[in-house]
């Protein structure tokens, strides 16, 4: 889960030509295809913000459910996600990460609470946003999670 030397970091064709300092610099990047990069986490501060959810455009409602997270505060990471069903709060769906978007097909029906794990690198906890999500989510909305993770 994006430790150690092999950690990918993709860009495209784009924003890897924008690392290059000049164009000569730009095509020999290019040219390269696979280099290796440092990089470290920066904790974002986004005071009095909540975490919130954005419901991606390549959602499908009621059949397929894609999000990620925006105000994302602080130095834990969130390493796992389930959508569970408000009213049970039973967590039944452990979603999949393709990059900075969570997803799963064929979510829970009704409003929807979101559990995840978040860890600041020593511990690891599980946080419930409860009706994080409304029964009725539309592809390019805005929830608020009700959560700050700014500790």
């Amino acid at each position: 889960m994006g430790q150690g030397d092999r950690t990918d970091f993709i860009l495209s064709r784009h924003g890897y030509i924008k690392l290059g300092l000049s164009a000569n610099a730009s095509d020999q990047l290019v040219a390269m295809g696979v280099v290796d990069i440092q990089y470290k986490r920066i904790s974002c501060q986004y005071p009095g913000q909540n975490l919130m959810i954005k419901i991606d455009q390549s959602t499908n409602f009621p059949y397929y459910l894609a999000f990620i997270f925006w105000y994302q505060a602080g130095q834990k990471d969130i390493l796992a996600v389930d959508v569970c069903e408000t009213a049970t709060l039973e967590c039944k769906l452990r979603v999949t990460n393709h990059g900075a978007v969570w997803d799963v097909v064929s979510p829970p029906s009704g409003d929807l609470s979101i559990r995840f794990l978040v860890s600041d690198g020593d511990q690891q906890q599980w946080i419930t946003a409860a009706n994080a999500i409304p029964a009725n989510w539309t592809a390019g909305a805005v929830y608020d999670s009700g959560i700050q993770l700014d500790s």
